[in-house]
């Protein structure tokens, strides 16, 4: 069932700010870093989180991903990936659509606190 929330696209930016969290996280884990920073249940919530994420994305299509990808990922305005303002946003409403249209909203990990930096070790 498709599950429908005001401002999209601000949605999908929280999330996928969220997202790159936990895989700076998990890189920081496999350098044996994390711990440090973050506890274990940050970590484990981290790797939840990023497979409930992937999921989504596998759902959508590639050209769908690849704009999520430029936009929230590597940061990208329209200009650099040849859009007008009225493009953009046409294909922003359309990816965020898509992809709340496949994302699991009650999933467990969505539904836990979000997730903090622990520098009570610092």
């Amino acid at each position: 069932m498709s599950f429908k929330v005001k401002n999209q696209s601000k949605h999908l930016y929280s999330l996928m700010t969220k997202f790159k969290r936990s895989q700076l996280i998990l890189k920081h884990q496999s350098n044996n870093f994390a711990s440090e920073l973050w506890n274990e249940e940050d970590i484990i919530r981290s790797k939840q989180f990023i497979e409930l994420i992937e999921d989504t994305l596998l759902h959508l299509k590639k050209d769908t991903v690849d704009f999520i990808y430029d936009i929230f990922i590597y940061g990208k305005k329209p200009c650099d990936i040849s859009y007008s303002n009225s493009t953009y946003y046409k294909k922003l409403n359309k990816a965020a659509n898509s992809f709340f249209d496949h994302f699991v909203w009650e999933a467990p990990i969505y539904k836990t606190k979000e997730l903090k930096n622990d520098n009570s070790h610092s």
